[in-house]
């Protein structure tokens, strides 16, 4: 009995199917990942809304950016990242008394998917009084050539 079941072990060993499955899965070519490649682009008005929010939303998304108030605050927030690097939005907006820190914090993200600021760790934020934790944000090089075109008037503001 032994010998049968090693004989018939060595010749499924053998056969062109050992090890081959027969899942659809595993037949089936993987698929491309939806995820949206990170690049360095001004996110449109359409993309800062989420799809189910109000119309009234979007609608004040439009102007604030038709208005240019979305382009001064990202500006103004870019260069308050640039002089106190490494600073949580709360810290950033008790630093200055042009923006509210909800403002702040809605431009680091457009900033970032710009690729001039960058997230760090998480720490203690000094300007909470409970002290908890927030988002660190960093000027990346990107950005800091940004401002220097900007300050040498090689590009709009």
């Amino acid at each position: 009995m032994m010998a049968s079941i090693q004989m018939q072990r060595s010749l499924f060993d053998n056969s062109p199917f050992h090890g081959a499955t027969n899942t659809a899965r595993e037949r089936e070519p993987k698929k491309r990942s939806r995820k949206k490649k990170r690049g360095h682009h001004t996110p449109a008005p359409r993309e800062l809304a989420r799809r189910n929010d109000p119309t009234s939303s979007h609608d004040a998304i439009q102007e604030h950016t038709d208005s240019g108030s979305r382009k001064q605050q990202s500006l103004q927030t870019l260069r308050l990242v640039a002089k106190h690097d490494g600073l949580t939005s709360m810290e950033l907006s008790a630093s200055t008394k042009l923006l509210t820190r909800s403002a702040i914090a809605r431009r680091l993200p457009d900033l970032e998917k710009r690729g001039l600021v960058q997230k760090g760790r998480p720490r203690a934020c000094a300007a909470n009084p409970k002290h908890t934790k927030g988002l660190t944000w960093w000027i990346t090089n990107t950005g800091k050539r940004h401002l220097h075109e900007l300050n040498q008037g090689k590009i709009n503001q």
